[in-house]
């Protein structure tokens, strides 16, 4: 996985294939990893949502949480929700620890605050 985004299509397409001299933009890396034989050649999948911010933002979270890294084409994490936010934080405390072990330990400190 390269890169993770939303919006329209043709204008994302454009935007993509576009080679700046400044390297802004994601066509450089892009086109950098489509020409480079030793990765296997570049797929590109796109797919319809009711709220596209809100798909890329739990794409972006669940690939954060799997990797400990966001994709080599995404700079920026995306909006996080505070339960997000919250499992992110476990995760931190919990050395080598998965979303869902983070999950797991919010929901036992949680129940154990509720509890007193």
């Amino acid at each position: 996985l390269i890169y993770i985004g939303q919006g329209k299509l043709r204008v994302r397409s454009k935007a993509h294939r576009s080679l700046r001299p400044d390297f802004k933009g994601k066509g450089w890396l892009l086109h950098l990893i489509a020409t480079d034989r030793s990765v296997g050649g570049l797929e590109i999948a796109f797919f319809r949502c009711a709220n596209p911010k809100q798909c890329e933002d739990e794409l972006l979270f669940k690939y954060f949480t799997e990797h400990l890294e966001l994709p080599p084409a995404n700079n920026k994490l995306g909006t996080l929700s505070d339960s997000q936010k919250l499992v992110m934080t476990a995760m931190g405390l919990i050395p080598g620890s998965t979303s869902s072990e983070g999950e797991l330990f919010l929901r036992k400190l949680s129940e154990q605050l509720s509890a007193r």
